[in-house]
């Protein structure tokens, strides 16, 4: 059975979980399923925040700017990468052979890096005071944190989504941190909406299901 799945799955990909294992095929194939499986039930949640952020941040930014397509305003001004990200996703909608192509579409083909990327700061951006503390801290009404602290959260959960999306090991993360992350920042957002995830949230159940290695 080991073999099968090594050969399926690549020795490359199974070797985390062996090392973790102590070389136990069984063992190691019992932590593969388990990390298959909160990795599902993170996705579900990380979905929702990702949904429930952007909507957060377009209706925030589209009353900052007076317009539903804020970024066309002069008053928004986005640091690179944001401005080629925003014309792929107009494009990338445009194929689709709509006879419009609507505010509501690019927010959806946008990715969660972008999103993310909204309360970054460095060389290439730095929005405290051009979209942070005129409108972007509404977005998360519950937030009492500073943006740049907010950003590092926000980082760390795209980097376990990407993660989750190319079915990596997530097993070495802090995985109950996370999970607090997650619905401590829906809460930020939309507190009945996050009660609402927290009823079909598995995530709890399967950590405290995680093989004993």
């Amino acid at each position: 059975m080991f073999a099968d799945v090594q050969r399926a799955i690549s020795p490359e990909r199974m070797a985390p979980y062996l090392a973790t294992a102590d070389g136990q095929p069984d063992l190691a194939l019992r932590l593969y399923q388990w990390n298959s499986a909160v990795a599902a039930g993170l996705h579900r949640l990380l979905e929702q925040l990702e949904i429930a952020l952007r909507n957060a941040i377009h209706r925030e930014l589209g009353s900052l700017a007076g317009r539903t397509d804020w970024w066309e305003s002069p008053s928004i001004v986005l640091a690179h990468p944001c401005p080629v990200m925003l014309r792929d996703a107009r494009a990338s909608v445009a194929r689709r052979d709509q006879a419009e192509v609507r505010p509501g579409d690019i927010v959806a083909a946008l990715s969660f890096g972008f999103w993310v990327s909204m309360f970054s700061s460095g060389k290439s951006a730095n929005y405290e005071m051009s979209l942070w503390r005129p409108g972007l801290r509404h977005a998360l009404p519950g937030y009492l944190g500073t943006r740049a602290d907010l950003y590092l959260r926000l980082h760390s959960l795209r980097l376990l989504r990407n993660r989750v999306a190319h079915h990596e090991p997530i097993f070495r993360r802090h995985l109950a941190a996370d999970h607090a992350s997650v619905l401590g920042l829906l809460g930020d957002i939309a507190p009945e909406f996050a009660g609402w995830v927290a009823g079909f949230d598995e995530v709890p159940a399967i950590l405290a299901g995680r093989p004993l290695i």
